[in-house]
């Protein structure tokens, strides 16, 4: 088995247990876009975090934090986010960066090893967001909810000066915006 990350996630991030109706919430949603997509094994969890962020990892789990789902205001919001991070999956990006750390025990390490990936993971980013857009208009649902999100992003001002695998919110917007 392919070790998730660098350090435990379960132990670092309090996750919401299976049965709080949060988690039920965005289950029901990830199980909705995985429908037609037998072959994807995957569960998505909710922890606890004041930051909104979402992640995937190479073991099939996939993270949402109630911080993000604080934020958002609609439900095409958390469709294109667990869209995205499933186009991670399937792409197996997050698999090609564990791939540098999978060696290393500290979190720092691991921030590292990503900071020498930085530009195949903005690539990523880009090709997670843009395909995530189609998919979601394929299903008949408003892919607008991507650019509302990244939108909201920008005013609180998380990442827009740019972090180190996402870029800036505004970069990404005009890239989504010229997709539809």
């Amino acid at each position: 088995a392919v070790a998730a990350t660098a350090w435990d996630i379960d132990a670092e991030f309090s996750v919401y247990p299976d049965a709080n109706p949060l988690t039920q919430y965005v289950r029901k949603l990830h199980n909705m876009l995985k429908a037609d997509l037998s072959d994807i094994d995957d569960e998505v969890y909710v922890y606890s975090g004041s930051a909104p962020n979402a992640f995937d990892l190479p073991n099939g789990k996939r993270y949402v934090s109630d911080g993000l789902l604080h934020m958002i205001s609609t439900e095409e919001e958390l469709l294109f986010v667990l869209q995205h991070e499933m186009i991670h999956s399937d792409r197996q990006h997050s698999k090609a960066i564990s791939q540098v750390h999978t060696t290393r025990s500290s979190r720092k390490s691991y921030i590292e090893s990503l900071a020498k990936k930085a530009g195949s993971m903005r690539y990523a980013e880009m090709e997670a967001d843009i395909i995530a857009l189609e998919r979601l208009e394929e299903l008949g649902i408003n892919p607008m909810g991507g650019i509302l999100l990244l939108e909201g992003l920008r005013e609180l001002n998380v990442r827009d000066k740019g972090d180190i695998s996402h870029g800036r919110e505004t970069d990404r917007i005009i890239n989504l915006r010229s997709t539809t």
